[in-house]
């Protein structure tokens, strides 16, 4: 589980993400440059040893880029006298030195990963599985769509898609946009910070040049997170990712919606999303060019965290209650709002009877969310925990669920229990009942 930075260019004061809307980014202020490095030096002190490496590559590319915007009293101080940066230096500048030193020359320079030594106490603990890499003779998703049906109606089939969509993951056929990941905070009222990691797009199969993001219902949603050990977000959750995305990609509904649930609308509306892309980046590139600014790549898409064309499912205290809807919220406009408000429609529409069943339709996907969460306390302590945990604590669901909350403004809720049938939720509380 690695840190994956943003492409040069792409700094600004809020956490490290860039501004809301979609237009290339400008200049930065000195003042905002060094705050979204900070930022980054202190998101990876948090991370474990492949993170640190991937986070400090980062920090040195972005240093590198952005050396004429930095404070010439701080310029000076944190790169070597040919001009390269130190990153020991800009790292102790805030504190932050020790926890680096085996991952830098003493010129500050990034080791090969090879040569840093695994540390006992940075296991992964998430629970999470890892995506092997992908097959070279994977199919695309268009490929993949094809096979599977165009015309099918997803709601006709949602326990076979279910399963045909974790194949594809465990082959570890999906684009970099879902194995590369952010961490997104957010700090309650009470003083927590907490933060999650997300990854950069929305689940997705296929290549990265031919990808299709997969329609899916709450129901089948929980059932592929928890298959691989990842976590479905509370609207709180996906309306902070939404809010500090590098891009918030504009891509509206369909307009015709007699077959909104048929395979074949989900790859029409993924060619209007690639083509939005694709537009971002020929024009950002032009500017880039015509400020002597570095350009960037199709690939260093994958880097950025991008929202805003697909409707978010997501957990709450409704989605615990038998037959009932599908929690969806996004698919935002032009100004970052989302197009679908965040509740819970088609109430009923759940079939306790299919383990994947529920409203489905091309708008509607999740993105990749890691289950181990981080939680700063107002005293100073940081610790880790299970998201899901996180959600029955009444002071950490007050910041992860804040929206959603009862007569007693209690925002806790059973996230085990989303999203699945009686019979299920019974399983689950006997297996809890026996681990304690």
């Amino acid at each position: 589980m690695g840190f994956e930075g943003r492409p040069t260019g792409f700094i600004s004061e809020n956490k490290g993400s860039a501004p809301k809307d979609t237009t290339a980014p400008e200049g930065r202020e000195k003042k905002e440059t060094g705050s979204a490095l900070e930022e980054l030096i202190k998101q990876a002190n948090t991370l474990g040893r492949e993170g640190r490496d991937a986070a400090l590559k980062t920090l040195s590319e972005q240093l590198a880029g952005c050396k004429d915007q930095l404070d010439p009293a701080i310029r000076e101080k944190i790169f070597n006298p040919d001009g390269s940066p130190n990153l020991s230096r800009a790292c102790g500048q805030l504190g932050y030195g020790p926890r680096f030193n085996n991952h830098l020359t003493t010129d500050g320079r990034v080791k090969p990963i090879e040569e840093v030594p695994k540390e006992k106490d940075e296991e992964e603990t998430s629970g999470q599985k890892d995506l092997p890499d992908r097959p070279r003779n994977a199919p695309t998703g268009t490929q993949l769509f094809e096979s599977w049906g165009l015309n099918r109606d997803v709601n006709s089939f949602p326990d076979e898609l279910a399963d045909k969509i974790i194949a594809e993951i465990e082959k570890g056929n999906v684009p970099d946009s879902v194995r590369n990941m952010s961490t997104i905070s957010m700090r309650g009222t009470n003083g927590v910070k907490i933060s999650f990691r997300t990854s950069n797009g929305y689940l997705a199969v296929g290549s990265n040049e031919d990808n299709i993001r997969v329609p899916l219902s709450g129901p089948m949603a929980k059932r592929i997170a928890d298959h691989f050990g990842w976590a479905l977000p509370t609207a709180d959750m996906a309306m902070e990712t939404d809010r500090k995305a590098n891009l918030q990609l504009v891509v509206g509904g369909e307009q015709d919606i007699s077959r909104m649930a048929d395979l074949e609308w989900s790859v029409r509306h993924n060619k209007k999303a690639k083509q939005k892309l694709d537009k971002y980046l020929s024009d950002y590139n032009e500017k880039a060019r015509q400020e002597n600014r570095p350009t960037i790549t199709a690939a260093d898409l994958s880097k950025m965290l991008i929202r805003g064309e697909k409707k978010n499912i997501f957990i709450g205290r409704g989605a615990t209650k038998n037959n009932g809807g599908v929690g969806i919220g996004g698919l935002l406009d032009g100004r970052g709002n989302p197009i679908q408000p965040y509740q819970y429609p088609h109430a009923g529409e759940i079939d306790i009877n299919k383990r994947s069943g529920g409203h489905c339709d091309y708008s509607q996907d999740i993105a990749r969310i890691d289950q181990t969460i981080e939680i700063a306390e107002t005293d100073g302590t940081v610790k880790r925990m299970r998201l899901y945990d996180a959600l029955r604590n009444p002071r950490y669901a007050a910041v992860l669920n804040a929206s959603d909350y009862d007569a007693n403004n209690n925002h806790t809720f059973d996230a085990d229990l989303a999203y699945t049938s009686p019979e299920e939720k019974a399983r689950i509380l006997e297996q809890r009942k026996r681990r304690n």
